[in-house]
């Protein structure tokens, strides 16, 4: 089984536009569960960035060079079906990064929120936010990957370890993908 983990950030602006995107592959063996680095990409937005998704992400145009290119659906696509073909993709807000993807990619494949399946298999989380999720499961991470927080690589790899405590916790989630995406896609 492979699974996917995607993060992106946005514009934040009324034409929201994907200015970053990452991928964390979580492959399962016999020796239990291994993540990938993270790898990433970055567009230039057609249009401008609100000054609240600058504050979060900390990108602004200036570092979003004019060779990037604008998102398009082909470039989003191409990138997230890189390398072996997943089996699910998974997504700390699913219904967020679904919104942001070409809409055959999010037909193709079977969804896996994180945050609905730490809802369900943790009900007692202080709170569902990533990094809150990281810092109460205890999970010791390089912070060559994960940090800094709020750029789709960092977080990307935060989720698919988030991805793999939540397996050793429920087994189930990564027995049946079709029925991930009905059951914790929101």
């Amino acid at each position: 089984m492979r699974f996917r983990v995607i993060d992106i950030e946005t514009t934040g602006t009324a034409q929201s536009e994907v200015i970053e995107i990452a991928a964390v592959d979580v492959v399962g063996g016999s020796g239990g569960w291994v993540a990938s680095r993270p790898r990433s990409r970055l567009f230039r937005p057609v249009g401008g960035i609100s000054i609240h998704a600058m504050a979060i992400h900390h990108l602004s145009l200036r570092d979003l060079d004019e060779s990037l290119g604008p998102p398009s659906w082909e470039a989003l696509e191409a990138f997230v079906m890189a390398g072996p073909r997943p089996d699910v993709l998974v997504a700390h807000n699913a219904a967020f990064e679904r919104r942001h993807m070409p809409p055959s990619l999010a037909r193709r494949l079977p969804w896996l929120c994180t945050v609905q399946a730490a809802r369900r298999v943790w009900p007692d989380a202080p709170g569902y936010a990533n990094q809150v999720l990281r810092y109460w499961r205890g999970l010791d991470l390089d912070p060559a990957f994960a940090s800094p927080a709020h750029r789709a690589g960092p977080d990307a790899f935060v989720t698919a370890h988030l991805l793999m405590d939540l397996i050793a916790c429920d087994a189930s989630l990564a027995a049946t993908p079709a029925r991930q995406e009905v059951a914790l896609a929101a």
